[in-house]
């Protein structure tokens, strides 16, 4: 596995634990962003897409796909500052834990693939 592919499958197992949690304990999720429990599906059914993200990218990585490689950089970065949007106009500062590691993730897959790994240049 390349060094490229080792942040994205990071990022994917990352995404399919955080899915996880959120599937079948969400409260756990829900408490460590200061929110009352729910009985509502919504937060399962978010789960469940962040599951399958995180497969996605799993899938990825060991297929070495490099344009979703490159093409996960600038998500990353949007979904960081999405949140951190979100915690700046609503002073819903907990949500700033989802922004740290799309933009570690995203800094960390941008180093791998510029340090000249072949195949994955820009």
């Amino acid at each position: 596995m390349s060094a490229v592919a080792r942040t994205i499958s990071v990022f994917g197992i990352y995404a399919v634990v955080i899915g996880l949690t959120m599937m079948v304990r969400p409260d756990i999720v829900l408490t460590v962003l200061g929110l009352p429990a729910t009985e509502e599906p919504w937060i399962h059914l978010l789960g469940y897409l962040a599951v399958v993200i995180g497969i996605y990218y799993l899938v990825a990585a060991r297929s070495e796909a490099a344009a979703i490689f490159r093409a996960s950089v600038p998500l990353r970065l949007v979904s960081a500052v999405i949140f951190i949007v979100v915690a700046a106009i609503w002073g819903y500062w907990p949500v700033m834990l989802f922004a740290l590691p799309d933009a570690v993730g995203a800094a960390w897959t941008w180093s791998a693939l510029h340090r000249g790994a072949p195949g994955f240049g820009t």
